[in-house]
């Protein structure tokens, strides 16, 4: 009869030995692996902190260098001051001339206050106004400036200390006159027209451009009370019952867009 040993089997042992340390090796690899994988992410993240710290500081330095063009630039340009030195006061009809008593030329006829027009036969009638505008240069260096008008596109030259008049004139028919007037009517500002854009260059390919606009609102017409369909001429004069003027022209604050370099299209 045999009788069952107590004893471990030595086979039976050595599995279960072979069996645990394989686990603890495995175990060991795993959190091996989690370290490593650990210390490698904190190496990209303090990579990636540097590279943004550098990133950061190329931009400020980028930022710096710009500024520092353009404060250079400022000091360069000339100083110009647009100013609207007369209204309108007087309106024109350019369908029909007549002779200038002064100069003996065939000029615009000019169209009194009181005036009358009928719509829609004189809709398309054109009207003009103009204003007189001042341009100076307190340098430091001289200017040539580019003045587009409705009528025409010129260079003038203003040397430092001087100053340049130009006459803007606005031609529109009847019938848009008397749209700003509906609109005015209504409590809006109706249609606000740019007169004159007078357009500095600094020379070269790193620079500025330097735009100053002349913008006119309002409108001189008005309708006749009781007589539908007919318009006429306001008195330009401010009364009591008209404080503002019919028609007023301002200078806008200038535009200066810079340049790193105007021939390769590269802003400033």
């Amino acid at each position: 009869m045999l009788i069952a040993s107590s004893e471990p089997n030595p086979v039976e042992t050595l599995t279960a030995w072979s069996t645990l340390g394989a686990a603890i090796a495995t175990a060991a690899s795993v959190i091996f692996i989690a370290w490593q994988i650990r210390l490698t992410r904190k190496s990209v993240e303090a990579t990636e902190d540097t590279l943004k710290i550098a990133r950061d500081e190329f931009k400020h330095g980028q930022i710096l260098r710009a500024d520092a063009q353009r404060t250079s630039i400022d000091a360069e340009m000339p100083r110009l001051t647009v100013e609207v030195t007369r209204q309108s006061t007087q309106v024109w009809r350019t369908d029909v001339t007549e002779t200038d008593r002064y100069s003996r030329k065939e000029t615009a006829a000019e169209v009194k206050a009181g005036d009358e027009f009928t719509t829609p036969r004189d809709n398309n009638t054109p009207l003009q106004v103009g204003v007189e505008i001042s341009i100076s240069n307190d340098g430091p260096r001289r200017a040539r400036v580019r003045i587009d008008t409705q009528d025409r596109s010129h260079e003038v030259v203003i040397n430092a200390g001087g100053t340049h008049t130009e006459w803007a004139k606005r031609v529109q028919p009847l019938s848009e006159w008397i749209e700003i007037a509906r609109v005015r009517q209504q409590g809006e500002p109706g249609e606000e027209r740019n007169m004159a854009s007078i357009v500095y260059i600094y020379p070269g390919d790193v620079g500025a451009i330097e735009v100053h606009n002349v913008i006119q609102g309002g409108t001189f017409v008005e309708p006749v009370a009781d007589n539908a369909g007919a318009w006429r001429i306001k008195s330009f004069e401010r009364t009591p019952a008209e404080p503002n003027e019919s028609l007023n022209a301002v200078a806008m604050p200038f535009t200066r867009t810079y340049w790193a370099s105007r021939i390769e299209n590269r802003p400033l």
